[in-house]
């Protein structure tokens, strides 16, 4: 698995030395377009930002949890403890086959992140 992952990054880079070497050898200058190109992010789809939507509409009603960021079907949180004094990380992700919202963290069994993913499967279900 290791040998796949090096050989396509050893691709990727001759590749982009490639055509390096055919620029320089044409004496044309980078485009600004094309340096930017590497920095862009994927517009989101108008199922993400729903879903992006639907994730801290569900964070704001449990309480205690902030969305520290959403991808594709997927969350990021950090839950308030207890006592208030500190955070921990979890992270959410939907299964649009299944309707099934899965959620893991340092604290798996945390009533707040039980009840965020079950407000979560009725909102998503609900939703779609």
């Amino acid at each position: 698995m290791m040998n796949k992952a090096k050989a396509a990054a050893v691709a990727v880079l001759a590749a982009g030395t490639a055509a390096l070497l055919r620029r320089a050898g044409t004496g044309q200058r980078q485009a600004d377009s094309d340096r930017n190109e590497s920095r862009k992010e994927p517009t989101p789809t108008p199922q993400e930002i729903e879903f992006d939507a639907i994730v801290r509409a569900g964070a704001a009603f449990v309480g205690g949890i902030k969305v520290i960021s959403t991808w594709c079907f997927g969350a990021e949180i950090a839950v308030r403890s207890r006592s208030g004094r500190g955070a921990w990380q979890a992270h959410v992700e939907y299964d649009p086959g299944t309707g099934h919202v899965n959620a893991w963290g340092t604290y798996p069994a945390s009533t707040r992140l039980r009840h965020f993913r079950a407000e979560l499967e009725a909102r998503l279900a609900e939703a779609w």
